[in-house]
């Protein structure tokens, strides 16, 4: 069951994410080296490195915090990335970066009790009205693919900033007591699918994740 769970949230990053046009080549080896030792970096300079694995396997660094299996994508060429735990009980995490004019953001944190994902996506959402004054809201549903996971949800809201029109997408999802948020901010033509890519990315890593663990002796 799991296998099938992996396989279709594979089919299905593959789907949604870049067109042939827009895929980008393979990373280089050196690529992927210097990637990696960012990510070894930002590990070392949090408060808690030991919550943190770098499972880089590409062109941007990939840090996971181990309790809620959040996946953090860090351009190594961003100054400004970051991963940081926000409470000593370890159940909030965020880490942010930002490519190709896109601000991208990533929060999970534990439940404090049940939750639906639109009263997870109304919550957090808030903060982004408050970043941009003015925006109008548009909400939409949007399904992972995967059976036996309730669909991820987001809402757009469109802005103009500095004189352009821009976009902030917030999607959320959430797994075994765990929320899951993702933000990205940036031109609006481009917006919707990033956000959309690193919702499946988060997805995609949980589940392998869950698929290791279960095949461990």
């Amino acid at each position: 069951m799991i296998a099938r769970f992996i396989v279709a949230g594979l089919l299905a990053f593959g789907l949604q994410g870049f067109t042939a046009q827009e895929r980008l080549p393979s990373p280089t080896p050196e690529q992927i080296e210097r990637a990696r030792i960012h990510a070894d970096q930002m590990i070392a300079a949090s408060d808690r490195p030991n919550a943190f694995s770098n499972v880089t396997d590409g062109r941007s660094g990939s840090v996971v915090h181990i309790r809620s299996n959040l996946l953090c994508l860090l351009d190594p060429d961003d100054s400004r990335a970051f991963i940081e735990l926000m409470d000593e009980a370890d159940d909030v995490v965020g880490c942010g970066t930002s490519i190709d004019e896109q601000e991208m953001f990533s929060l999970a944190y534990r439940l404090p009790r049940p939750a639906t994902i639109r009263e997870i996506l109304d919550g957090f959402s808030q903060t982004v009205v408050r970043g941009y004054p003015g925006a109008t809201r548009e909400t939409y549903f949007a399904r992972t693919g995967l059976e036996g996971l309730e669909p991820a949800e987001g809402a757009r809201f469109n802005a103009t900033k500095d004189g352009r029109d821009v976009s902030s997408i917030v999607m959320a999802s959430q797994r075994d007591g765990w929320a899951y948020i993702t933000v990205v901010s940036g031109p609006a033509q481009t917006a919707d699918m990033r956000s959309w890519q690193m919702t499946m990315a988060q997805i995609r890593h949980v589940l392998i994740q869950d698929h290791m663990r279960s095949q461990a002796p």
